[in-house]
């Protein structure tokens, strides 16, 4: 079974803190990258209608309309739906949510019918009630199961030349589907370059893709846990577990971004050095990952001044100063001895590297123009 979700209509209970209205350009947007979401392998809503209205209206990205857009996906109910009654005190109500959650998506797990069928009382002498506790038996399993579809969903679509802009309990359904992509970012220069995120204060990068994933991972292994009555241990031991899944993942996706299939500490420290130096603000990211394609084992020149024929990675560095350039061969030379160190084919390498960072990506200006021209009569930008 599929839900149905209308955007647009305004004044809808739990949708967030904006009004509720959805203009023209926001809406594209948002079914564009559904789409390029999608084409990452990665489960996503899907737009199957869009409504405009007949007026129109000027803001600051010229002629723009309301409009009405139907959304599709295996569910619309979010974590942050728990989240927003655990954190008001409501665990009633947040609990009939988990026993729906638990029914439709986690029937497997042992989940206790009782609101509060694990009690435990005070059983030592001092002033604290630190041991007395009570919570409903399975309800910690059912969100750390939650937690690690959205986490094994989301984290695989970081690696792969798009980067959520803020990571949060309600961007995703209880079954780890990709909801909303607000906020969203693009590889581009000087590392990640910000989409429709606010003022220019937020456009700044960071390379540390698992740093957006805090809030997320907080909100799963210690708040929603402990509002739900259980002791500070069983938050801490989903906690450990989370954030050793998240580590292995990172570490697998991340080599599987450079075309490996096994990982080294010192290829990953002499990346963090080229993503960290002065070098990267003249990069284009999405072209510069794309580029390591063509890269051979070994290079056709040992000159300093020479590139290598291979070496068609430099179309994407805008840059030729001494620095820039020793930077990004110290790079290169750190790659090709990973490269000696793979199992995985050539061809392998090569499809790994054009799954995980694609030929095009849409670009909010980019789908902002290409309207603008349609609407003069033009599809000239299509092309």
């Amino acid at each position: 079974t599929f839900d149905l979700f209308l955007k647009g209509v305004k004044n809808v209970p739990f949708t967030g803190a904006g009004d509720g209205s959805l203009d023209l350009f926001s809406a594209v947007f948002q079914m564009v990258i559904g789409e390029f979401v999608s084409s990452l392998e990665t489960k996503t809503i899907k737009t199957i209608a869009l409504i405009s209205s007949n007026g129109a209206f000027i803001d600051k990205l010229g002629r723009n309309t309301d409009v009405l857009m139907l959304q599709i996906a295996p569910t619309m109910v979010t974590f942050g739906n728990v989240e927003y009654f655990s954190a008001k005190g409501n665990i009633k109500e947040a609990s009939s949510i988990v026993s729906y959650i638990h029914r439709h998506f986690y029937p497997s797990i042992q989940l206790a019918p009782e609101f509060q069928d694990h009690c435990y009382v005070d059983d030592d002498n001092d002033e604290e009630d630190d041991d007395e506790f009570c919570f409903r038996g399975g309800v910690d399993k059912v969100i750390s199961n939650i937690g690690s579809n959205i986490l094994f969903n989301a984290l695989p679509i970081s690696h792969k030349g798009f980067q959520p802009g803020i990571i949060s309990s309600g961007f995703f359904g209880v079954d780890g589907t990709f909801l909303s992509f607000r906020n969203s970012r693009f590889k581009e220069f000087g590392n990640i370059d910000i989409i429709d995120c606010g003022p220019p204060a937020l456009k700044s990068g960071d390379a540390q893709i698992s740093s957006k994933y805090s809030l997320l991972v907080n909100t799963i292994s210690r708040k929603m846990v402990i509002d739900f009555g259980f002791p500070i241990a069983t938050s801490k031991n989903i906690q450990v577990e989370i954030k050793k899944m998240i580590g292995h993942l990172n570490r697998e996706l991340f080599g599987a971004s450079f075309g490996f299939d096994v990982i080294t500490s010192d290829f990953m420290e002499t990346h963090m050095e080229l993503t960290l130096s002065k070098a990267a603000k003249y990069i284009d990211w999405s072209t510069f990952y794309r580029e390591l394609i063509d890269i051979k084992k070994t290079e056709s020149t040992k000159e300093f001044d020479e590139s290598s024929l291979d070496e068609t990675i430099w179309s994407s560095v805008y840059d030729n100063s001494k620095k820039t350039v020793s930077a990004i061969k110290y790079f290169l030379k750190a790659y090709r001895k990973s490269y000696g160190e793979q199992y995985i084919s050539e061809k392998g390498r090569k499809k790994l590297i054009e799954k995980f960072h694609p030929l095009f990506v849409p670009r909010f200006y980019v789908i902002g123009s290409v309207i603008k021209d349609i609407e003069r009569g033009s599809t000239d930008s299509l092309s």
